[in-house]
């Protein structure tokens, strides 16, 4: 997958299959701006930020095709990233908390709970910064890229947080 600036349509998400004719297929394009796609584990769905509504939200589409998308962030959202066995969906909310949905998708349903607050972060919520932000480890760590918290600082730093107790809100 990746992203293109088209004038007429802003920034769009197509697909580049890997074999056939290699014919790039449209994923996501409208007058909106399309970013951060990202394929679902299975590689059955696929999530993404776009700013239809107004403001940066989550939206979730099936692949390679199908019907149906549905807005699965709340309060906005950007970076979505899947959880390993694709069953949550995390994103960065534009209160720069790390939130969480619950995935229950199989053929052609998909359904996805109330996003949940796992923590604050640092991250800086800007909608033109198209480059992950964080990722999530294959065991559910997450790697974030956060700005240095000292003011004038002559050199970037490194901080590694392990074993955090998240905190989930209903």
């Amino acid at each position: 997958m990746y992203g293109e600036n088209v004038p007429q349509t802003s920034s769009d998400l197509w697909s580049l299959p890997m074999q056939g004719d290699r014919k790039p297929v449209p994923v996501a394009n409208s007058p909106f701006n399309e970013l951060n796609g990202q394929f679902s584990p299975d590689g059955k769905w696929i999530a993404y930020s776009a700013d239809e509504t107004g403001q940066m939200e989550i939206y979730v589409v099936p692949f390679p095709a199908g019907s149906g998308k549905w807005q699965v962030s709340t309060t906005g959202g950007m970076w979505p990233r899947w959880s390993r066995n694709g069953k949550e969906l995390f994103f960065v909310g534009p209160d720069r908390q790390m939130k969480a949905v619950v995935i229950k998708a199989s053929g052609v349903s998909f359904e996805a709970s109330p996003p949940v607050m796992l923590f604050e972060t640092l991250l800086n919520f800007v909608t033109g910064i198209v480059r992950p932000q964080y990722a999530v480890a294959a065991d559910g760590r997450f790697l974030l890229i956060v700005p240095s918290v000292k003011e004038g600082a002559a050199s970037a730093s490194l901080t590694l947080l392990q074993n955090w107790m998240p905190t989930r809100t209903q």
